[in-house]
């Protein structure tokens, strides 16, 4: 990945892709909008990470290798906090700006 997770999930998806950007979908990025994409995706990510990870150990171990059942056991996921105000901000610091999405054309 080149990264952490919680990095990866800020940089790379949310802000180089503007992933991030869902309610509203405007072309913008606030803030509030960056955390709380990185704080669902961290660990989605997590978990496709040790299940891919799993998959190889299994093709490598013979059947009943300690260390494989060892990896399956301590797997916890990681879940980032998110510590904010409750009301909304009148000019939220907006992190990246996009294009706004196209309406489709009927």
């Amino acid at each position: 990945m080149g990264h952490g997770i919680l990095t990866y999930a800020l940089i790379e998806e949310g802000l180089k892709t503007a992933e991030a950007d869902e309610e509203p979908t405007d072309g913008e990025v606030d803030v509030r909008e960056w955390l709380e994409y990185a704080a669902r995706r961290v660990p989605e990510i997590q978990q496709s990470l040790e299940s891919h990870t799993r998959e190889l150990e299994h093709v490598r171990a013979k059947d009943g290798d300690e260390a494989v059942l060892r990896a399956e056991q301590n797997s916890s996921s990681q879940h980032p906090r998110l510590f904010y105000r409750r009301e909304q901000y009148s000019r939220p610091l907006i992190m990246v700006r996009t294009p706004a999405p196209k309406a489709s054309a009927q």
